[in-house]
């Protein structure tokens, strides 16, 4: 996919959804930020619905004195974050963009036909995914869309908002994806004791892209509906892709700088870039801690894939200048950069030189177990490598089988530990 027709595509998804709930009066809210601007338990936003919770919190839906909205909310996918060494396949990246709407009841008939303009201008075909226990209310959609029933597990169509005084009862839009092998949903989840039989079309032809949702007060009232769909995804199924990963631009963005660089390598590169452009500085804070995370990854992702620092400082400069960052936000990400892939080469040296080195005379294997893992576990966090990483380099010396410890081997790790075979003196820095 050339960046140009990502872009183009993402772009003709958004517009064509804001455009069709201002057709319906809804008021649009344009593009919220990534960082929450009122609400600080949460770190980076993952969901469009919380865009609209001042408006739950405040009660303002409850007495049903608000506008009907439209917006876009940039989010993060803060589990790829934490999980991505030990993520072998990468189906989705970390960061994301979804279209949401919020309407009072007596406005969801002009929402499901919002919907259905918008699925028709964007010249593709859809389905709603229902449950007859969960979500009863699905004949409302009978005259828009097909309906799908039972296909997944009742839980699959209910929410909680982070709030006590509400819950979410909802249904699904999938949209036509031609492509046969794209991920869709695990069978082993869905095959669960109790859950509906699968049929025979099961994960093939229609892609969940977001989800429909009503909200009820505890009494059981019926204060709001609310939609949220994922313009990347909407993207890969109109580009009949198997992966989100598949669809997107970035690796093409990138083949000038680095042409081998990977799925994982691209996540933490976007991760790190887009948590800078959202104003995100201080190391110390929660946010701070996740941007430095996402800056290592970058760094030992590209050590992994061979890359020197000047490789993974133009690929953070070339998306940076995608995305639409400024020269300064370029700059912040390549000082991280810098600090992080030096104490990363101090620290894979300096665990080199321990591994590579015999027993001291006197001193057990168990004793030398104790100072590998000292050497790695240094408490400073600029004296920080992967669990991952470290479990597999101690598999490599036979000193640890990560198949006991739940770790899984990030297949690529044999070039990081040729690396720090092949560089046995720590770098001091």
């Amino acid at each position: 996919m050339q960046a140009k027709d990502f872009s183009d595509s993402c772009a003709r998804i958004r517009d064509a959804f804001i455009q069709s709930f201002q057709d319906a009066q809804f008021v649009n809210f344009g593009v919220k930020p990534l960082v929450p601007e009122a609400d600080q338990s949460v770190i980076f936003v993952g969901a469009s619905i919380s865009a609209f919770k001042p408006f739950l919190t405040n009660q303002l839906v409850f007495n049903q004195k608000f506008d009907n909205m439209v917006l876009v909310q940039p989010c993060l996918r803060l589990h790829n974050l934490n999980n991505l060494l030990k993520t072998p396949v990468l189906q989705y990246y970390s960061y994301f963009n979804m279209l949401g709407a919020l309407c009072q009841p007596s406005a969801e008939k002009l929402t499901i036909d919002a919907l259905v303009r918008f699925v028709g201008q964007i010249m593709t075909k859809g389905i709603i995914r229902a449950s007859r226990q969960e979500t009863p209310y699905y004949s409302i959609f009978n005259n828009a869309f097909s309906i799908e029933l039972d296909t997944r597990p009742p839980e699959y169509y209910s929410w909680i908002f982070g709030t006590k005084e509400y819950i979410g009862k909802g249904v699904t839009l999938a949209l036509s994806n031609h492509n046969k092998n794209f991920w869709q949903f695990s069978v082993k989840d869905i095959s669960k004791p109790g859950a509906a039989a699968l049929p025979e079309n099961f994960g093939t032809g229609f892609q969940d892209v977001g989800n429909l949702i009503r909200l009820y007060d505890h009494s059981g009232r019926h204060i709001a509906s609310e939609i949220g769909l994922g313009i990347e995804t909407i993207h890969q199924a109109q580009s009949n892709c198997a992966s989100q990963v598949e669809s997107y631009a970035y690796k093409s963005i990138l083949e000038k700088v680095c042409s081998n660089a990977s799925d994982h390598f691209v996540d933490s590169a976007v991760t790190s870039t887009i948590i800078v452009q959202a104003g995100v500085r201080d190391e110390n804070s929660k946010r701070g801690q996740l941007l430095n995370k996402a800056v290592r990854n970058t760094v030992y992702t590209g050590l992994i894939e061979g890359m020197n620092l000047d490789q993974i400082t133009r690929s953070t400069d070339t998306l940076n200048q995608f995305l639409g960052g400024s020269p300064s936000n370029a700059e912040d990400v390549r000082k991280i950069v810098e600090k992080q892939y030096y104490a990363a080469i101090k620290n894979i040296t300096n665990l080199g030189r321990v591994l590579s080195s015999p027993p001291s005379s006197g001193r057990d294997e168990h004793s030398r177990k104790k100072l590998v893992k000292k050497v790695m576990n240094l408490a400073d966090g600029e004296y920080y490598i992967p669990d991952v990483v470290r479990d597999h380099l101690l598999s490599q010396k036979g000193l640890v089988d990560p198949s006991q410890n739940g770790a899984t081997p990030y297949r690529p790790l044999d070039r990081l530990f040729q690396f720090i075979q092949s560089n046995p003196a720590p770098i001091m820095c």
